[in-house]
């Protein structure tokens, strides 16, 4: 798997941003979620083995798939977003991008519910998913 910066993360952002606007409310959120998800990681790594630097740029590029939902708050962006970082090379921010949705969707509640989704489950498994999602 190919390392990734925080800065190539904010760049990847910014090559898939829709407008400069979206960019900064993408970019800001994220950089909030950064923040909580390393807090949690840092405090976790005490009993658990944890990739903090994933954890890193893996929160920042969760919400990469609001650049192609833009015009709605579709639950597709995980979709999406997993979609562009498996392009880019990196498929495990990729399954972040997919599983942080709703904290977790099985293929029950894509049928119950008729979710835009494909049907798979699209529930955090790794340490890192679940501290991000």
């Amino acid at each position: 798997m190919k390392k990734l910066t925080e800065k190539e993360a904010v760049e990847l952002l910014r090559k898939y941003s829709n407008n400069k606007e979206s960019f900064n409310a993408v970019l800001n959120h994220s950089k909030s979620v950064q923040k909580i998800a390393l807090e949690i990681a840092r405090d976790i790594k005490k009993n658990h083995d944890v990739d903090i630097d994933f954890v890193k740029t893996a929160s920042l590029l969760h919400d990469i798939g609001r650049f192609k939902c833009y015009k709605e708050n579709s639950i597709r962006h995980g979709v999406e977003g997993g979609e562009i970082l498996r392009k880019e090379g990196f498929p495990k921010h990729g399954e972040i991008a997919e599983k942080h949705i709703g904290v977790g969707i099985t293929k029950k509640d894509i049928k119950k519910y008729k979710l835009n989704l494909p049907l798979k489950d699209f529930i955090p498994e790794t340490i890192e998913e679940k501290i991000i999602a």
